[in-house]
């Protein structure tokens, strides 16, 4: 799932794809 960056919960963001969104 990609979530918008930003827009996602930091619980979710950090189990999902902490790379991503790093």
């Amino acid at each position: 799932m990609m979530w918008p960056h930003g827009r996602v919960e930091p619980k979710k963001r950090k189990v999902n794809c902490p790379q991503q969104f790093n």
